[in-house]
């Protein structure tokens, strides 16, 4: 079969975040498993440097000339009111894809063009029977007071909603996120599979100098032993409990300990982050911001962090725990959501509202060494569940019996 993988999210601003690591990492995995299809990429053509940075990352992959472009309009973003722009350009695409006549298309990231030009549509021109869909989650639909209290913003998320619910085929992040969409839209269990996730296999574990341990430690302000947690700074991400929880800690952890948030940020949120520190009896050497992170200083900190801890209130799966695990940090999570099926122990679990509760976890295992160990060695098999070469295997086999 001819499968065309529309990728633009990997031009937008989910390029640096989850999504964008998700649908490259996939859409590679399948290149190379993958021995009897063909496949194209879409990207348009109104954000070159991306482009240029898909063209090179797919290098080896894929030939540079099924890497195809689209003729995208200007000025087309959700939010400045130009529905009738964005739906012309939303034809546009799909006219551009019946050209390339794919047997499948499948779109990596649905929900996209509220603040950048880019377009996405399901069924206007291009037969919705050969169009697959990832879902990674229904979190603002199912949270709309805190997400979609702006009209512009429910009008866009609607919109891509109904679009989701044209597809054939939906493939999900994870367990959670399919049983979401079952029982929050009707959507029938035999048009949607979960083919879970994967990390990157530079996420390992890793020799570190000590050289480059005091390299990375002078650049954050890291002085002594630590717990991290990485990630956006959406509301959902519950820094503030987080940070609650530590200033809970017996003093005799909270003195051996500093709480490491990695991600970058706006100015503000950080700042507004800092006064609430400042409110519980936590000063700038306890909770240490590390702004944004290469990679390899992620990996870094992984490997050399006591513990990860990762209380969110929502996610569809949660990269960040696979990534932590396969460096072999111990980690322990929120209770909600996906969380308990990537982390697969429930006592390395808590209740992400309650301050209590997150810190009771932390001290059961950062006072005894038989329990972190304990929970080193599950993180050390559990990751093993979760590869790229399982979706991407899941994937293939989705679409083979959907489309065939």
């Amino acid at each position: 079969m001819k499968i065309l993988f529309d990728l633009q999210c990997c031009q937008t601003g989910s390029a640096l975040g989850g999504i964008g690591r998700y649908s490259i990492e996939l859409f590679k995995a399948i290149l190379k498993v993958n021995s009897s299809h063909d496949f194209y990429c879409l990207l348009n053509n109104s954000h070159k440097l991306r482009e240029n940075l898909l063209r090179a990352e797919l290098s080896g992959y894929l030939e540079q000339n099924k890497i195809l472009t689209f003729q995208m309009p200007r000025n087309v973003k959700f939010y400045q009111n130009n529905v009738s722009f964005v739906h012309a350009a939303e034809i546009l695409r799909e006219e551009a894809i019946s050209q390339i006549e794919p047997d499948i298309l499948h779109i990596s990231s649905l929900f996209e063009g509220f603040l950048e030009d880019i377009v996405t549509s399901v069924g206007r021109i291009f037969p919705a029977e050969r169009t697959s869909v990832t879902l990674y989650d229904l979190i603002p639909w199912n949270n709309k007071e805190k997400y979609l209290q702006n009209q512009e913003c429910y009008n866009h998320y609607f919109e891509k909603i109904q679009h989701l619910l044209r597809a054939k085929l939906l493939l999900s992040i994870s367990e959670f996120s399919k049983t979401e969409a079952i029982n929050t839209l009707n959507i029938s269990e035999s048009n949607i599979v979960n083919i879970s996730s994967g990390a990157d296999d530079k996420f390992k574990k890793i020799s570190i100098s000590v050289d480059d341990k005091q390299k990375l430690y002078s650049k954050f302000g890291i002085f002594k032993n630590f717990m991290m947690y990485t990630g956006s700074f959406d509301q959902r991400k519950n820094h503030k409990t987080l940070m609650e929880a530590y200033s809970k800690l017996p003093v005799r952890l909270k003195s051996n300990y500093q709480l490491v948030i990695v991600g970058n940020s706006w100015p503000g949120i950080i700042n507004d982050l800092k006064k609430f520190c400042e409110s519980v009896g936590l000063s700038d050497a306890d909770v240490i911001f590390t702004g944004r992170a290469s990679d390899n200083e992620l990996i870094m900190l992984y490997n050399l962090c006591k513990l990860v801890v990762y209380p969110s209130l929502a996610e569809g799966f949660g990269l960040p725990l696979v990534e932590g695990m396969r460096c072999g940090a111990p980690v322990i999570c929120s209770n909600v959501t996906s969380l308990p099926e990537v982390i697969g122990r429930h006592d390395a679990t808590f209740d992400p509202v309650c301050s209590s509760s997150i810190a009771e976890t932390m001290c059961k295992f950062l006072e005894s060494e038989d329990a972190l160990n304990s929970l080193k060695s599950h993180c050390e098999m559990q990751y093993k569940k979760f590869t790229w070469e399982n979706s991407a295997n899941l994937t293939l086999s989705a679409f083979e019996e959907c489309f065939n």
